[in-house]
């Protein structure tokens, strides 16, 4: 009787064990994916065009290689979440918040297009220009330019709106979960 009661509290110890090794994944899943979406997030709406000009636009190239590597690692870390967290709630949050993202980097990208076309074309006029008219074809630029950021950041004002909401609503969500997390353990 002795044996078989010590092998059942050992089969229940296991048991407990095994159920906190799940929920601690899981939480490190919710962790690691928050962290990840939010560093993208945040990496983006940092992001400013105002920082390139004729003399360094072609280091837009890495900032798109930048968004891209992030949102890599988010959603490798998804593919992880998505282990755990897979009720039809979640899956509408976290695809409403990835897609409102996606709208905002791609109006970044869109504009960083613009931006290294107009700076590129203005390369090769300056290159093959007089050097009186050198000065003449830069202003133009700005004169371009102008209007262009203007209406990026409206665009990303306006989108960063629904970001921001989606996110809010994500972490609601994760928070109601990690205390369930709290509550099982």
């Amino acid at each position: 009787m002795l044996k078989s009661t010590e092998e059942l509290k050992a089969q229940l110890s296991l048991s407990n064990q095994h159920l906190l090794n799940f929920k601690t994944a899981e939480r490190e899943a919710i962790f690691d994916y928050n962290k990840k979406v939010s560093a993208w997030l945040f990496y983006l709406v940092r992001f400013t065009l105002s920082n390139y000009s004729f003399d360094n636009y072609k280091d837009l190239i890495k900032e798109e290689q930048e968004f891209s590597r992030r949102k890599y690692e988010s959603d490798v870390a998804e593919s992880h979440l998505v282990l755990f967290m897979y009720d039809q709630a979640f899956l509408d949050i976290k695809k409403d918040l990835t897609i409102s993202i996606i709208d905002y980097e791609l109006i970044l990208s869109k504009a960083i297009q613009e931006i290294y076309y107009l700076h590129s074309k203005h390369e090769i006029e300056i290159e093959y220009a007089e050097p009186q008219d050198k000065s003449a074809i830069r202003g133009s630029i700005y004169q371009k330019l102008s209007p262009m950021l203007a209406e990026y950041r409206s665009l990303t004002l306006d989108e960063y709106k629904i970001v921001h909401n989606n996110h809010i609503k994500f972490r609601e969500l994760i928070n109601e979960r990690l205390k369930t997390i709290s509550e099982s353990v």
